[in-house]
């Protein structure tokens, strides 16, 4: 079988040792090209050609000197590998056996130490695990530099000693297997050994690697940090010193509220993640979302306020009359709400403000069809597969974006024609139908190894099991108005005009929620009434 790296290359007969293959360089094959680069050109005693020669003879008679030596060992029954010098071979040469390119196959026996001493063996190793006790005490911690580290001349005996080690095999073994669990290339196996040798060698084994040290290396050398973080972490070798996205979004919201209030919010925030005994953990992002809306009330009372105690209802009142929307008013009221009931269970104020504040109720915009203008703008800017396939899905089966990412191979049935969106079967049009086939055949070509189960796959995520990012699919539609919650909501909203205003069609159709397809059925109706009363 052909090797994947050899598709792309012209394929004829080598000028040098008339093999037919796949040619490197200048019409010839990868053992002739590299020949040439060791050794001079002269005249050949073996078949009176000029060429490159080694020892007064070519490429192609010292290959045929050693087939003709592996056939003399061969039928002589020795056991032994012909290793003895090859002149008496070289002088009876008398016609060549041409093979094809890049296939060569030695007749040595696998006993041969000369054919196994050009391929390094690194034996498994035993089952590692950190010295007992707390090893050597840390008297400062000074972060190690691993952007000085150059490889030594002498690399060959340097990386046996590094191998040598059980946490350095350990993990060297370790990357293998993920890369062939997970379709890496060998380009990328060797950066993330060089990583992991670069970062282990220098410490001892009961010392973790500190992902700050890591950083560093992925602006200097484009060695895969990330990579090698994840494996790391999984042998137990990492300590991630990164600040949280948590604390992260603490600096961001919180850096103008005072440390009095500060506290309490941080603490109310890291319930609502973790859950109580009475109450359900909540996902990130409603989290993050109660964070945005209480941040501008929070940061206006540190001005004036020494503590959430102090805070009344007029002044609850006055803080979100000063908000510019009655959305956000409403937001902030719900997240209020929240927060007070936390610190009055927790005994931090005596009495809360927002007890008989209701929030208003929220006038949510018309629904209105995106224009033909729209459409023809994104259709044109859909220039990939995975961009015409992320079209697809959401302008013709209304997927969301989570739905999109999370789609997985086992998902599709192209022979049924069927697709599986959030547990809900759609059958497949010819449009979806064509632009799958076509992404997969792109994926097949682009990734062929890769064990992600996903459907749509990035460079980044090819070489793991993750989805990929929302950003991934947002960027495909940035700068349109058509992005892909206005096409998921036109979906709807051109079933429920096409199909009439019926609240319980649309949510056996896409699966959607009581109240958002009344909404649309609202929407559709309204729509529908306005063009009937025109005409």
């Amino acid at each position: 079988m052909t090797s994947a790296r050899y598709d792309t290359r012209p394929v004829g007969s080598c000028v040098d040792c008339f093999a037919w293959g796949p040619l490197w360089w200048y019409g010839r094959c990868t053992a002739c090209y590299a020949f040439r680069r060791l050794h001079h050109e002269g005249r050949c005693r073996g078949c009176r050609r000029h060429i490159a020669v080694k020892q007064g003879y070519c490429r192609l008679c010292w290959r045929e000197a050693h087939r003709r030596a592996n056939i003399d060992r061969i039928t002589t029954g020795t056991g032994i590998p012909h290793c003895g010098p090859l002149a008496p071979f070289l002088e009876q040469i008398d016609g060549h056996q041409l093979v094809f390119a890049n296939t060569d196959v030695s007749l040595w026996t696998p006993s041969s130490k000369a054919k196994q001493s050009k391929r390094r063996v690194v034996p498994a190793p035993e089952p590692f695990t950190p010295p007992p006790g707390p090893g050597q005490t840390t008297v400062f911690t000074i972060p190690r530099d691993l952007t000085r580290f150059r490889r030594p001349s002498t690399h060959e005996e340097w990386l046996t000693c590094a191998l040598a080690l059980p946490h350095v095999a350990r993990a060297w073994h370790a990357a293998q297997f993920r890369a062939d669990a997970h379709g890496w290339t060998p380009r990328l196996l060797g950066e993330v050994r060089r990583t992991l040798i670069t970062a282990l060698c220098c410490r001892p084994a009961d010392e973790p690697v500190r992902y700050s040290e890591l950083l560093p290396l992925a602006a200097a050398r484009s060695l895969p940090v990330e990579r090698t973080a994840q494996l790391l972490a999984e042998l137990g070798m990492l300590h991630d010193d990164r600040l949280s996205p948590l604390e992260k979004a603490f600096d961001r919201r919180l850096s103008h509220v005072s440390p009095t209030i500060r506290t309490p919010v941080e603490d109310w925030i890291r319930q609502l993640l973790n859950g109580i005994k009475r109450s359900r953990p909540r996902t990130w992002e409603t989290v993050m979302e109660y964070l945005r809306s209480v941040s501008p009330v929070l940061t206006r009372w540190s001005h004036t306020h020494d503590h959430l105690r102090e805070i009344t209802p007029d002044h609850v009142r006055e803080a979100l009359a000063a908000l510019p929307s009655s959305s956000a008013r409403t937001q902030a009221l719900i997240s209020l709400r929240s927060l007070f009931r936390h610190l009055r269970a927790q005994r931090l104020i005596f009495k809360n403000p927002t007890l008989r504040l209701a929030p208003g109720t929220v006038r949510l915009p018309p629904i209105l069809p995106l224009s033909p203008t729209d459409y023809q703008q994104v259709i044109a800017a859909a220039t990939t597969p995975e961009h015409r396939l992320t079209l697809a899905l959401a302008a013709v089966h209304a997927a969301r974006p989570s739905d999109i990412r999370a789609l997985q191979l086992d998902d599709v049935d192209l022979g049924d024609r069927l697709i599986t969106i959030a547990g809900h079967d759609r059958r497949l049009d010819d449009l979806t139908h064509k632009a799958i086939r076509r992404y997969l055949d792109l994926r097949r070509k682009r990734w062929p190894n890769t064990a992600n189960p996903h459907l749509l796959v990035s460079a980044r995520t090819a070489y793991d099991t993750r989805p990929v990012t929302g950003y991934y699919l947002s960027n495909l539609f940035r700068g349109h108005n058509a992005t892909l919650d206005r096409l998921r909501a036109d979906r709807w909203l051109d079933e429920a005009l096409d199909r009439g205003p019926d609240p319980l069609h649309l949510a056996a159709v896409f699966g959607i929620s009581a109240a958002t397809a009344i909404r649309y059925a609202n929407s559709a109706r309204s729509i529908l009434e306005g063009a009937a009363h025109r005409e």
